[in-house]
């Protein structure tokens, strides 16, 4: 039975999760989202899940710099030393460049509690330094792609 109720408890967390993230979209005003499906197990990974997969949020990332961002670099695995962070900063995921001249960059976190460790607060000053928005993706949160396209628009409006 224990594997049963694991399975039905895990679908049960999924209708829940979309419902809740389609309600939210709504009242924001995002109507293109669809209606939580009567078959649970069918869903469009990349935009519905509340998903706290690594490689699906990097995924997201990825496809909203190739569709939107034309004329970008989106380079990986960025040292924090390479912006001026001290050796003990956090590395960034993903560094967005621009004529080799880095415009934005984004940390992929885990834990919902080291957005506020001393190796991503150091991470961030060196970015406010030079004047490069630096933003955290935290995996226990959705990460939709509107989310992210969203905060990349709002904050590289000169570039």
């Amino acid at each position: 039975m224990g594997f049963f109720e694991n399975l039905f408890k895990s679908q049960v967390k999924k209708v829940v999760s979309n419902a809740v993230d389609n309600a939210v979209d709504n009242w924001m005003g995002n109507s293109n989202q669809t209606n939580v499906s009567s078959n649970p197990v069918v869903s469009n990974p990349d935009e519905d899940d509340c998903c706290n997969n690594e490689a699906v949020v990097r995924n997201r990332v990825e496809r909203v710099v190739a569709e939107e961002w034309p004329g970008y670099e989106l380079r990986k695995n960025i040292p924090a030393s390479e912006l001026g962070a001290p050796f003990d900063a956090r590395n960034y995921t993903y560094g967005l460049y621009l004529n080799g001249i880095p415009k934005a960059t984004i940390i992929i976190i885990d834990n919902p509690n080291h957005y506020c460790k001393k190796d991503v607060r150091l991470a961030h000053e060196a970015c406010e330094r030079q004047g490069i928005f630096c933003m955290n993706l935290l995996l226990h949160l959705p990460n939709r792609r509107s989310y992210i396209s969203e905060r990349l628009r709002t904050n590289m409006p000169n570039c």
